[in-house]
Order: C-alpha cells, then sequence, then structure tokens
C-alpha cells in the first residue's frame, strides 16, 4: 500500500555513516573483507565473514554486523536464515539508533518478498517510529 511504502521511505536514516566503523580495527577488517567478497557476488562467504560479530558485545556492532549480514544470506537466496538473524538481532538492544532502524527495514523487506504484506508493513512502520525518536 502508498502508507506502508511511505512507511519505508520514513524510515530510511539518513544520518547513517556508512564508515562509522573504522576505528574499530576487528570489525574494520571483517568489513573490508566481506564487502570484497560482495563485489564478487560471493553472498555466502560474505555472511560466513559477518557471522563472528552478530554475538558481539558491543550492540552496535553485533546489530549493523547482522544487518550486513542478514542482506548477504538474502542475496544468497537464504531469506528465511536472513530474517532470523534480523529478528535475533533485534533483541540485542532496543535502543533507538540507525542500526536497529536498518534491521525493522530489511525486516520489512524480507517480510515483504515473501508475500507477508501485513507484516512487512508493521516491520517498516516500527522503522519509521523508531527513525522519528531518533
Amino acid at each position: 500500500s502508498t502508507d506502508a511504502l511511505a512507511n519505508r521511505a520514513a524510515g530510511t536514516p539518513l544520518d547513517y555513516d556508512a564508515g562509522w566503523y573504522l576505528g574499530l580495527p576487528d570489525v574494520a577488517a571483517v568489513y573490508q573483507a566481506a564487502t570484497a567478497l560482495e563485489g564478487r557476488k560471493e553472498w555466502a562467504a560474505s555472511a560466513a565473514l559477518y557471522q563472528p560479530l552478530w554475538k558481539d558485545s558491543r550492540p552496535e556492532v553485533a546489530q549493523d554486523a547482522a544487518w550486513r549480514g542478514a542482506r548477504a544470506l538474502w542475496a544468497s537466496g537464504k531469506s528465511g536464515e536472513a530474517l532470523a538473524l534480523v529478528d535475533s538481532a533485534l533483541t540485542r538492544s532496543s535502543a533507538a539508533t540507525a542500526f536497529r532502524v536498518h534491521l525493522l527495514l530489511l525486516r520489512g523487506d524480507l517480510l515483504n518478498a515473501q508475500g507477508r504484506t501485513a507484516e512487512a508493513a508493521a516491520a517498516w512502520a516500527d522503522a519509521a517510529r523508531t527513525n522519528q525518536r531518533r
């Protein structure tokens, strides 16, 4: 619906700094290697590189790595695994951050791709609300 797509657009965090992790050498090394694999469309290998960070003690690292890993899983055809990863990552922190918003948007995208449009719309609305609270 038009409202769902409006929420999808309103949920996009415009202030996300794509290089936020550069001061974290352990994260930067993983992201650099995974990005190189993604450039070659080696999605499953990319997701595997992100995996150790999914349980990182730093919520922003865990959530961002899960978002990146879930996108790679989805691109490799594993949308069910991607959705499970997103749902798990959302439990790591309820703080209204760009990391959480990205996860909610991706959750909506995954649900929408599965034909679960009402659930997708709810996820996108949650993303829009969370983005407004930041």
